[in-house]
């Protein structure tokens, strides 16, 4: 039954609606809710708008980067008393030099050529692959008798560090040079003299080793991106802006790599493919991707990859058939989809921490360089050693840069003591589910009815 203030509104003239004195409407939740969602965004894109007033467009900060690599290489000009003991070094060995060592001779500079390598490997096999402790020492120790014996400051590596500065060469005799980094091969038969001062410059540069911030990134595209007359050619790019940020050109480069795949800025061979590379792993996909790599592997048994090692072509041809890019492809192989077919037990993240901790600790491990992941993984059926090394890794990366700057083997200690007992309380953790592969077709194991989040790598 309706009531006299609904049937007046029922029977008001149209025309005459607009004479009714305005009330005013009590609002519902959920336009509350998308005004307060409105007056969000709109301070959103206010702070946006300011922040980008703040911020120097891409050709200012190009400039400013120029101005500021003008600025280091000011800084970076050897002092007059240092350029004069350069040229007047005449460098004498307390030992025998081996004679691997006297067939290089670019003084470090450049990779041994093919011929170069049958012939050190005529005297000793060469040795390949990461330092370990005891080899840096060796370096370091051989850096410092140089120092002590030509009275040289330790602390003053620059110097050394490159042979060539500015363009400029100031230690002028190749000989010379060439006997500087025989000195600090001492020790070290089985290595070439290249490899020897590559590692001693990473030693000594200073260079940064962490993550790229948004900062570098955007130094990064705004001097790429300049095309001016003033502006070096592109390879040049990478030197100078591992002078300004500190940081290796290697790893410079494969950083813009990652900014032009984000940014759509890649013109390389794989955008010109048209091939995807973020994918949504569903059960038909992992089918048709086990199914090609059965195919292109010639084996029937899922069971002969097991730890295999695919080479590059195979991945090329099932990015050929499956329309995604082959290094998608292979990272989802080896970081998620061997450890669902192989491992004996269920996947949880934490777990998988605790028994890297557990394992170094039981083994004694004193270097995070000495590990070979390879020998690792034996005591982790069913996992690869790129996925163990991605889960170490990001662990590390979550301690206090003060824990990483002491000793390798106390980090070993701390993430025992003090790392554990955090993981064991964590209220979340991660789960990779399982599966099973029968006829070609893919269904998930019932590992556990636990809650813990699914988890892809």
């Amino acid at each position: 039954m309706m009531s006299s203030h609904q049937k007046k509104r029922e029977i008001a003239d149209p025309s005459e609606v607009h004479k009714f004195p305005k009330k005013k409407r009590e609002c519902s939740e959920k336009e509350i809710d998308s005004e307060k969602n409105s007056d969000v965004t709109g301070k959103l894109k206010r702070r946006r708008l300011e922040k980008d007033k703040k911020e120097p467009s891409v050709t200012v900060r190009a400039k400013n980067i120029l101005n500021e690599l003008e600025k280091v290489k000011k800084r970076e000009e050897l002092p007059a008393k240092t350029l004069k003991k350069l040229k007047g070094l005449r460098i004498t060995f307390n030992h025998a030099v081996p004679q691997q060592h006297k067939i290089e001779n670019h003084a470090g500079s450049r990779q041994p050529t093919r011929k170069q390598k049958e012939l050190f490997e005529q005297y000793v096999p060469i040795k390949r692959g990461m330092y370990t402790s005891s080899e840096d020492k060796i370096i370091i120790k051989n850096w410092e008798d140089f120092c002590k014996q030509y009275n040289w400051d330790v602390k003053d590596v620059k110097p050394f560090l490159y042979m060539r500065h500015n363009r400029k060469i100031y230690i002028c005799s190749l000989e010379e040079r060439l006997k500087f980094v025989q000195f600090l091969a001492n020790g070290l038969p089985s290595r070439t003299l290249y490899s020897v001062y590559q590692r001693f410059r990473k030693l000594y540069d200073g260079k940064v080793r962490k993550r790229y911030s948004k900062e570098e990134d955007k130094t990064i595209l705004a001097h790429m991106r300049n095309n001016s007359p003033s502006c070096n050619r592109q390879h040049e790019k990478f030197s100078e802006l591992a002078v300004l940020l500190h940081r290796g050109r290697n790893s410079i480069w494969r950083r813009y790599q990652i900014l032009k795949r984000i940014y759509g800025l890649d013109n390389s061979q794989a955008s010109n493919r048209n091939v995807s590379s973020r994918i949504h792993w569903t059960l038909p996909m992992i089918e048709k991707f086990i199914k090609y790599l059965l195919k292109y592997t010639l084996n029937e048994d899922i069971q002969y990859l097991k730890n295999a090692v695919i080479p590059k072509v195979i991945w090329e041809k099932m990015e050929n058939k499956m329309n995604i890019d082959w290094h998608c492809l292979k990272k989802f192989w080896l970081t998620q989809l061997h450890m669902q077919l192989f491992c004996n037990e269920p996947i949880y993240l934490n777990d998988i921490k605790i028994k890297l901790i557990e394992y170094f600790y039981a083994t004694g491990a004193s270097s995070l360089r000495d590990v070979s992941w390879t020998t690792v993984k034996r005591h982790f059926n069913g996992m690869t050693s790129t996925f163990l090394s991605y889960v170490f890794n990001s662990l590390l990366q979550t301690l206090n840069s003060e824990i990483i700057s002491i000793h390798d083997c106390d980090v070993f200690d701390y993430l025992h003591e003090k790392k554990i007992p955090q993981i064991i309380n964590s209220p979340r953790d991660k789960y990779l589910p399982r599966i099973s592969l029968k006829n070609g077709k893919v269904t998930f194991l019932s590992d556990t009815t636990d809650t813990r989040r699914d988890f892809n790598c």
